[in-house]
């Protein structure tokens, strides 16, 4: 059991190592926003009671649970996968844990969360049922097929968030909210790269920026219950939308262009995770926004050339 754990710690950080370099120059600035991202999560949990700290870890490590493709694999490799998978939430919980329970002084935080990832552990992940034939998404264009792949895979996450945002429009987090998260989750939708034959049939002229186009007026199309109810309850804050549709627009052009600058034939993934997760910091940084902007420029420059190389050279 410990060579195995020792031999999993290692791989996960090969793992974080890689995602690291995959981020490139962005992380010169995106790790010392993050830091302190991290330092202002810290002081909002050490405000709050222990039993609403704990629970608010928890419920972040369960999204992450229900998410995770590798159980298969460690079921393979140990027969006590939750004892695994609970040493491995054990590890990465206590850069958060220890933090709060040290500024609130409660080490009831370090008892219940800590509790509650090892019961999670045990909770089994959903299983991925994209085989194409589970329901038909008619409503959505089929040239978006990162929208139809990924909607199928993450319906029961983006349904409820979705109505929420309807339900508490009276609110004026509800729909800010609803539209944040169901971006954040729809730019995992990108990481996924379709195969040259399909590439070369819709390669046209400009075909990055109109694919930009096309992906974010769906995705306004699809918000636009929770863009009308904002702005008929609370057009008072109507700035406040509009950056978070700016920033919408701006990221889904980042994991767009991220996308094919790290295209390659045959490659399934353009592990896109990493960046464009820490480029989404601006949507509760602001400031960054003109990182986001730069990463974007830059972006889109590499993946014309990456693009223009590959099919400039079909035929040798």
């Amino acid at each position: 059991m410990p060579a195995f754990l020792l031999l999993l710690l290692q791989i996960r950080l090969k793992q974080a190592a890689r995602a690291l370099r995959g981020v490139g120059w962005m992380l010169v600035v995106a790790l010392p926003m993050a830091g302190i991202f991290l330092f202002v999560i810290w002081d909002k949990l050490a405000g709050l009671a222990a039993w609403q700290a704990s629970l608010l870890l928890g419920v972040m490590f369960l999204a992450l649970h229900i998410q995770r493709k590798d159980l298969a694999f460690l079921r393979k490799c140990h027969r006590s996968v939750p004892l695994i998978v609970g040493m491995e939430y054990q590890l990465a919980l206590l850069p958060m844990s220890i933090p709060v329970a040290w500024l609130s002084g409660s080490a009831e935080i370090l008892l219940w969360s800590h509790t509650a990832v090892a019961l999670i552990a045990f909770l089994p992940a959903r299983k991925s049922k994209d085989n194409g034939r589970t329901f038909q998404l008619t409503f959505l264009p089929s040239k978006q097929f990162e929208w139809l792949s990924g909607v199928r895979k993450q319906w029961l996450i983006l349904v409820p968030i979705y109505l929420a945002g309807i339900l508490l429009s009276g609110y004026i987090p509800g729909p800010l909210l609803s539209i944040s998260f169901i971006l954040l989750i729809a730019l995992g939708f990108y990481d996924e790269l379709e195969s040259r034959m399909m590439l070369e049939s819709a390669l046209r002229s400009r075909f990055l920026l109109k694919k930009w186009w096309e992906h974010y007026r769906l995705f306004c199309l699809l918000l636009l219950p929770q863009i009308t109810l904002f702005l008929i309850f609370h057009f008072q804050y109507w700035y406040l939308l509009l950056f978070i549709l700016a920033n919408a627009g701006i990221l889904l052009g980042c994991a767009i262009f991220y996308k094919y600058s790290a295209y390659l034939p045959g490659r399934r993934s353009s592990n896109s995770q990493t960046p464009v997760s820490l480029l989404s910091l601006t949507l509760i940084i602001p400031f960054l926004a003109p990182l986001s902007l730069f990463a974007l420029f830059i972006l889109h420059r590499k993946a014309r050339r990456r693009l223009q190389y590959f099919f400039d050279h079909a035929g040798n």
